[in-house]
């Protein structure tokens, strides 16, 4: 069974890795969907992540907040703000414990979100849905220099 963990959830990233297995079809609630957002809720509570790219059914476990939200509510929305500095602070507000933080599911429910006009929300997670996509993209051109890079010392190296 392939479980996505808190401690693999970064910042608008849900890493879907070569080492998740099919699930099994009897936990269907916990079953992650595409533009589910994920919140991790113990440990380094309060990294949100919209999951894209799914290609296998995954399931969450017990460490990781499952956020489905309404179809008319952009889940870039919704992260962008519970990752910006107002919603970390809301997290840890609503959070307890200080050496292992744990933000409790009732709790989570009680996070304030800020609704605005539904065209001035949708324009916001389109914006930061399209510069998460973009630090990606240069983030994966980054590494790819870095081989590059490393590759072309060793060749100088070696002669």
């Amino acid at each position: 069974m392939a479980y996505s963990l808190s401690l693999a959830i970064q910042t608008y990233h849900v890493p879907i890795t070569p080492q998740l297995h099919l699930c099994n079809n009897a936990l269907q609630k916990t079953q992650l969907k595409e533009k589910d957002v994920l919140i991790t809720i113990k440990g380094r509570i309060g990294n949100a992540a919209v999951v894209e790219g799914l290609s296998k059914s995954v399931n969450i476990n017990q460490d990781v907040g499952l956020l489905r939200l309404k179809e008319n509510c952009h889940p870039y929305y919704v992260s962008g703000f519970i990752n910006s500095i107002a919603g970390k602070e809301l997290t840890s507000q609503i959070g307890t414990g200080q050496i292992n933080p744990f933000l409790g599911l009732g709790k989570l429910k009680k996070l304030m979100i800020p609704i605005f006009d539904q065209d001035h929300m949708n324009k916001i997670g389109r914006k930061v849905e399209q510069k998460v996509h973009e630090a990606f993209q240069t983030q994966e051109e980054a590494e790819n220099l870095l081989e590059q890079a490393k590759f072309q010392v060793e060749e100088m190296i070696l002669g």
